[in-house]
C-alpha cells in the first residue's frame, strides 16, 4: 500500500511520507565501526517510530547491550516521518532539574531569564516535527514529568529514549533491546555455521580489527562460541574481550574469562545480574592494566563530557607520561577518542565503564584528591580564559571553555555542594568568579547567576574572590534587566575591591554600575560612573581595560543628542578596538556608528556597519550581539521600504531575544515589527504593537535607542493619521493590555501585504554554488525536499545532499534558519500558491 500523504509544516502541498530524509540538528556521535546485527530490532523500531502512535519510546536493557547504537542507527536512516532529528547526551548531567536545559542547549535554545526553561523550549520547538534521541537518562528518572509536558506542549515531537530503567510515565512505549543472538550451545561448532550468530560475528569482526591475522576456524570456533555465551551476548563485553586478541588466543581468553565470570557471579545477591555480567568484561580488562594505568583509569572517572591529555595528567601527577597511559587505555577499549585526527585529541569513557572506574576510585580513598586536582585544573583554565576573553584571542578561549563546559559544571558542583570542605568551596567561588564573563558573552546569564549564587552562599569570607563573584553576579543581573539585584551585588563588589586596594576590580564594577544607570536613563549618573571608572583604570595602569569607557561616554553623548561628539568618539574607539583585536568591542562600536548613520539618512553606510557587526557576533557566537545587529539591519530594511527583509530580520532577532529572556530586546523588536506592519497598510494592528512595545519598555524603565525612537515616532505618526485619533486611542488602549506573548503573536501574524519578494538586494555571505543557491532559495519559499526535487528535476537524495552542504557552509542547524538567511542575502522568494 502506498504511503499516505502528509502536509508540510505550513499545511500546504501534500508530501508522501517515507520519502524525505530528516535534517540533523547538530552532529550525532560518529562511530568508526559499523553496527553488527540488529536488523530485526532496527526494522521494528523504525516501524514503531514512523507509525506515529507511540511518541515516547524507551529503549531499555542492561548496560552495554547497545541501546545507543541501535537508536542512532535507526534515527540516521529514517527516510520520512520527521523533518528534524537531534541527539542529546545526558551522561554528564547529574541533576534532573537540568534535563530541559540540556535539551535546550542541544537545540540551540538559550536559557530565558524570567520563566522556566521548559516553557521556552516548548515555545521554540512549537509545531516542528522533531525526533529527539535522549541518551542515558536512567539516573534522571524524576524528569519524566518534564518530558511528558514537552510532548503535550509540542504535539509533533517524538522522544526516543535510552535508559536502563523505565521512566514509568503516561504513554511510554517500552522497547526491550535484547543481547545479540548466540550460537546454540548444543549445536555444531563448525565455523561456517557459527557466523549466523550476531555475537560471534561481532567478536570475529572486532578481533580481526585488532589482530589482522585472526580468522574463525573449526579449531577455535568452539572457544569463540563459549566466550560469546559467557558474555551473554552483550556487545560492550564482547568488544572488550576481543580487544585482548592482540595477545591471547580464543582458548586462552576463554580460560581467563571463565575464572572472572565465576568470581563475579558469586557476588552480592542484591546486585542486579546485568551489572555483575557487564563488570565481568570491564573488571577483567581493568585487571590487565599496570598499576600506573589502573591509577589513571580510576581517576579519570571524575571527568564529565571528555578531557584532553593535559587534563588527564593533572589528576594523576607523578606517574608515566599521560600520552602513554591514555594510549594504553584507548588500546584496551577503556577509553574512546572523541575527536578527529586533525584536532587536539580528546577522550571519554563509556558511561558504564566510568561507573566502574568511579567505584574503584571511591574504594581507593582517592576521590577527594582526584576531584580537587580536577577542580584546580579547570579553575586554572577558567582564570586564564577570563583574561583571554578580553583580548585578540577571545574566540580560541571561548572554544576552550565550550569544550570543557561539562567539566566546569562538575567542578562547580563539587565546590558548591553542601558538604564541600572549606578549601573546595573557596576553589568553587574562584571558578565561578572566573567564568562570569564567558557566561555573559555566551548568552547563559541564567545558569551563570545560579552558580554564582550558590558559590557566594557557600563562602561568606570577604576578599578579592568574593568581590569578583559579586561583580559577575551583578553584571549578569544587569544583562537580564534585574537592576535592583545588580545594584546590590555591584555596590558590595565596589566596597570589597576598595578594601583590597584592587583598582582594576573597582574600575570594572563601577563600569557596570554605569551601565545600570544608563539603561534606566539617568545619563548624568552614568557619565559620572563611567568617568570614575576610566580614571580608576588609568590609576591601575590598565589602559586597554579602560578602552571601552571611551565608547560608553560616546554612548551617553549619543543618547543626549550630541551626535557629532558621539560619532567622533566612536570612530576613535573603533580604531583602538581594531588595533587591539577586540572583536566584541568592534562589533558594539559598529552598531552605534550604524545608528548615527541611520539618523543622518545614510542607510547604505548604516547597513554596512550593521552587517559587519553581525558577522563578528556570529563568529564569536555571541547571541545577544547577534540579536541586536539583526534588529538594526531590520530597521535599515524598514527605512528603505524592503518590508519582507525587515520582517525576517526582526523575527529572527525576536526569537533570539525571547530565548535570552531579554525584555528590552523584545520591546525593540516589537517596535520594529510595528513599523513594518504600519507600512504594510495595517495601522490598527500596528497601533496595538506599538502600545505593547511602549508598555513593556516602560515596565522595565529602558528607552529605545535614539535612532529607533526616531523611526518609531515617524511610524506611529503615519499610522495615527491613517486611523484617526479616536480609533488610534482605542487600539492603543487594547495594545497596552496585551501580554508579552500576545504582543509577539500579533506582531508575527502572517500578513498578506508583507510578502517576501522574489529578489532583494544581495548581501555578502558564504560562497554557495549555483545549484546550492537555487536550493536555498526554494527552501526559503517553503518547499520540501520532494518539491525541490521536482522543481529542479534532480533526485530527492541529491537535494538532501545539497541541503546538508548548505547547512554546513552556513553553520546553521535548521531549514528555518536557512530560510531566514536566504531572505537576508537576497536569494529568498515568495511561494506562489
Amino acid at each position: 500500500m502506498a504511503d499516505a500523504p502528509r502536509h508540510d509544516r505550513r499545511g500546504r502541498d501534500p508530501v508522501p511520507v517515507g520519502r524525505t530524509q530528516p535534517v540533523w540538528i547538530g552532529r550525532p556521535p560518529a562511530y568508526l565501526t559499523g553496527l553488527v546485527g540488529r536488523e530485526q530490532e532496527a526494522a521494528r523500531l523504525r516501524a514503531l517510530l514512523l507509525d506515529g502512535a507511540a511518541r515516547l519510546v524507551t529503549l531499555t536493557g542492561p548496560g552495554g547491550v547497545g541501546k545507543t547504537r541501535l537508536a542512532l542507527q535507526v534515527a540516521s536512516h529514517l527516510d520520512g516521518g520527521f523533518d528534524e532529528v537531534a541527539f542529546v547526551e545526558f551522561a554528564p548531567v547529574r541533576d534532573h532539574d537540568r534535563v530541559a536545559a540540556r535539551i535546550a542547549e542541544a537545540l540551540g535554545v538559550a536559557e530565558p531569564a524570567a520563566r522556566p526553561v521548559a516553557d521556552a523550549l516548548i515555545d521554540a520547538i512549537g509545531p516542528r516535527k522533531l525526533l529527539l534521541v535522549l541518551d542515558n537518562v536512567e539516573h534522571l528518572l524524576a524528569a519524566g514529568p518534564v518530558l511528558v509536558d514537552l510532548m503535550v506542549g509540542c504535539p509533533r515531537v517524538t522522544l526516543l529514549v535510552t535508559s536502563r530503567a523505565l521512566l514509568r510515565v503516561s504513554g511510554e512505549q517500552v522497547f526491550a533491546v535484547p543481547p545479540l543472538t548466540l550460537p546454540d550451545a548444543t549445536g555444531s561448532s563448525r565455523a561456517t555455521e557459527l557466523v549466523g550468530s550476531e555475537a560471534v560475528r561481532l567478536f570475529v569482526e572486532r578481533s580481526a580489527a585488532v589482530s589482522p591475522a585472526f580468522v574463525l576456524t573449526d579449531e577455535n570456533a568452539a572457544a569463540v562460541a563459549q566466550v560469546c555465551r559467557g558474555l551473554d551476548g552483550l556487545p560492550l563485553a564482547i568488544e572488550l574481550a576481543a580487544a585482548r586478541m592482540t595477545v591471547l588466543s580464543p582458548q586462552a581468553l576463554l580460560a581467563r574469562l571463565g575464572c572472572r565470570l565465576a568470581l563475579l557471579t558469586e557476588g552480592g545477591q542484591d546486585v542486579p545480574e546485568r551489572l555483575r555480567t557487564i563488570r565481568a568484561g570491564i573488571a577483567w580488562s581493568h585487571d590487565l592494566l599496570s598499576a600506573p594505568e589502573q591509577a589513571l583509569f580510576r581517576r579519570l572517572a571524575v571527568f564529565s563530557g571528555g578531557f584532553g591529555l593535559a587534563a588527564a595528567e593533572s589528576v594523576c601527577p607523578g606517574g608515566p607520561p599521560a600520552l602513554d597511559t591514555v594510549t594504553a587505555l584507548v588500546d584496551q577499549s577503556l577509553l574512546q577518542r572523541i575527536t578527529g585526527e586533525d584536532v587536539e585529541p580528546r577522550f571519554a569513557m563509556l558511561e558504564t565503564i566510568r561507573e566502574f572506574a568511579m567505584e574503584r576510585l571511591v574504594d581507593s580513598g582517592e576521590e577527594t584528591e582526584a576531584r580537587r586536582s580536577h577542580a584546580a585544573h579547570f579553575g586554572g583554565l577558567a582564570e586564564s580564559a577570563a583574561a583571554g576573553l578580553r583580548g585578540p584571542d577571545q574566540q580560541q578561549w571561548r572554544d576552550a571553555l565550550e569544550a570543557d563546559l561539562d567539566n566546569m559544571r562538575a567542578a562547580l558542583a563539587w565546590g558548591t555542594s553542601d558538604s564541600a570542605a572549606e578549601e573546595d568551596a573557596e576553589q568553587g567561588l574562584r571558578l565561578a568568579g572566573s567564568l562570569w564573563y564567558f557566561w555573559f558573552q555566551r548568552g547563559l546569564p541564567g545558569e551563570g547567576r545560579q552558580w554564582l549564587a550558590r558559590a557566594l552562599a557557600t563562602v561568606r569570607t570577604a576578599g578579592a574572590d568574593r568581590a569578583q563573584a559579586l561583580l559577575g553576579a551583578g553584571t549578569l543581573a544587569w544583562r537580564q534587566g534585574d537592576f535592583a539585584a545588580a545594584r546590590v551585588h555591584l555596590d558590595e563588589s565596589v566596597a570589597l575591591w576598595r578594601d583590597t586596594a584592587d583598582r582594576r576590580g573597582q574600575a570594572e564594577a563601577l563600569h557596570v554600575l554605569g551601565h545600570v544607570e544608563f539603561d534606566q536613563r539617568d545619563y548624568a549618573a552614568a557619565q559620572v560612573l563611567f568617568e570614575e571608572s576610566l580614571a580608576t583604570y588609568r590609576l591601575a595602569g590598565d589602559a586597554p581595560g579602560g578602552l571601552p569607557l571611551m565608547a560608553d561616554l560616546g554612548l551617553v553623548a549619543y543618547h543626549r543628542g550630541d551626535h557629532a561628539r558621539a560619532a567622533d568618539v566612536f570612530e576613535q574607539s573603533l580604531a583602538q578596538f581594531r588595533r587591539h583585536g577586540l572583536k566584541d568591542r568592534v562589533a558594539g562600536a559598529l552598531n552605534v556608528l550604524g545608528d548615527l548613520a541611520r539618523l543622518a539618512g545614510e542607510y547604505d553606510r548604516a547597513a554596512a556597519h550593521y552587517a559587519e557587526s553581525l558577522q563578528l557576533w556570529r563568529e564569536l557566537r555571541g547571541t545577544p550581539g547577534t540579536a541586536s545587529a539583526l534588529h538594526k539591519l531590520g530597521q535599515v530594511k524598514r527605512s528603505t521600504g524592503n518590508l519582507a527583509a525587515a520582517r525576517a530580520y526582526f523575527a529572527e532577532s525576536l526569537a533570539l531575544q525571547q530565548e535570552l529572556g531579554n525584555a528590552q530586546g523584545i520591546g525593540e523588536c516589537l517596535a520594529g515589527l510595528g513599523g513594518t506592519v504600519a507600512a504594510a497598510g495595517r495601522p490598527e494592528r500596528a497601533a496595538r504593537i506599538f502600545a505593547a512595545s511602549t508598555a513593556l519598555l516602560e515596565e522595565i524603565g529602558v528607552p529605545l535607542a535614539p535612532a529607533d525612537q526616531a523611526a518609531m515616532k515617524r511610524d506611529m505618526a503615519a499610522a495615527r493619521r491613517r486611523l484617526g485619533a479616536a480609533e488610534w486611542d482605542a487600539e492603543w488602549a487594547a495594545g497596552r493590555l496585551l501580554s508579552r506573548q500576545q504582543a509577539v503573536d500579533v506582531a508575527l501574524a502572517v500578513d498578506g501585504n508583507v510578502a517576501v519578494p522574489l529578489a532583494i538586494a544581495p548581501e555578502q555571505g558564504p560562497a554557495l554554488s549555483r545549484r546550492e543557491r537555487e536550493v536555498t532559495g526554494l527552501i526559503a519559499r517553503g518547499l520540501s525536499n520532494r518539491e525541490i526535487s521536482a522543481a529542479l528535476v534532480i533526485t530527492e537524495k541529491t537535494v538532501g545532499s545539497h541541503v546538508e552542504h548548505i547547512m554546513t557552509k552556513l553553520g546553521l542547524r535548521s531549514r528555518t534558519r536557512v530560510a531566514v538567511w536566504a531572505i537576508e542575502h537576497g536569494i529568498g522568494g515568495s511561494r506562489v500558491e
